[in-house]
């Protein structure tokens, strides 16, 4: 799925259009009955991308800084800011090394060669 627009409310209605065409081929699918006009769309205030080819590493970051109640946007704007590459390049390493990453043994062994 790529979205490509600048427009907060287009990207929102796009989003939630695909995420209901999904929603319901599964309810057909698995025969569900949701109702579904019950739900409301809530757009937190947070830092967005100013280019088409971030969304990725700011949703990323969104989920490492959310702790499931009120974001803490001050918080991620800090973390977002600064020079662009430097952050991937922690993050690239956050992920590599993590011990959840299940080739982490063999990143390491390639990186001390």
């Amino acid at each position: 799925m790529v979205l490509q627009t600048t427009d907060k409310k287009v990207a929102t209605v796009k989003v939630v259009r695909m995420l209901f065409n999904v929603l319901s081929q599964t309810r057909t699918k698995q025969q569900l009955h949701t109702p579904w006009n019950d739900w409301r769309v809530h757009e937190p205030e947070v830092p967005q991308q100013s280019n088409m080819h971030d969304c990725g590493f700011y949703t990323l970051k969104f989920m490492e800084h959310w702790t499931g109640g009120r974001m803490n946007t001050r918080e991620l704007e800090d973390h977002m800011g600064g020079d662009a590459i430097d952050v991937r390049k922690r993050l690239l390493v956050r992920l590599l090394l993590s011990p959840h990453n299940q080739l982490r043994d063999v990143v390491l062994k390639k990186l001390v060669k």
